[in-house]
């Protein structure tokens, strides 16, 4: 990661030419978003929860076992209940729970994350906790503290025209 953060621009373009004729039907594309979802979770892993972070991956658990060939669209964790000191045994405790993981994800994950990502030398990126969803006549409303999942988007600056920039 550090060779990749290390090198120009005009390298990289190289870097990826070169991986993507070694590897060929892997677009430039997968192989640059694979690079930041790889940095993002090295990132999350260095957060103050990390020792209650489950990586869930069930695209990663799948391709591990060679059950498809495609790259990981997002990166999906769960934080364990017990970092938050809450057993979830009741309906009320499992609510309590996802208001209080909202919140630490919005107010501290997020700006964690971010943070981490800046001391390892990463900028181009702009992290966007998900606050809003819109409904099928097209009227976006807040999503209810209490409703799983909670999602951060973590945008980036392409090197290369017309890709997908977030994960």
């Amino acid at each position: 990661m550090k060779l990749w953060l290390n090198n120009s621009l005009e390298d990289r373009l190289a870097m990826l030419q070169i991986a993507e004729t070694e590897h060929p039907g892997i677009r430039q594309s997968a192989i640059e978003k694979d690079w930041w979802v790889t940095i993002t979770l090295k990132a999350l892993f260095q957060c103050s929860c990390v020792q209650s972070l489950i990586f869930k991956g069930g695209t990663s658990l799948s391709k591990g076992f060679d059950l498809i060939k495609r790259f990981s669209e997002d990166i999906d964790l769960s934080i364990d209940h017990s970092f938050f000191g809450i057993e979830k045994t009741s309906k009320s405790q499992r609510e309590k729970l996802r208001k209080l993981s909202r919140s630490y994800i919005h107010s501290t994950l997020s700006s964690e994350l971010d943070n981490n990502l800046r001391k390892m030398g990463v900028s181009g990126h702009r992290i966007e906790n998900v606050t809003h969803v819109m409904d099928s006549n097209g009227v976006l409303s807040p999503i209810d503290s209490d409703k799983d999942p909670t999602v951060i988007l973590v945008h980036y600056t392409s090197i290369i025209s017309q890709s997908t920039s977030y994960i």
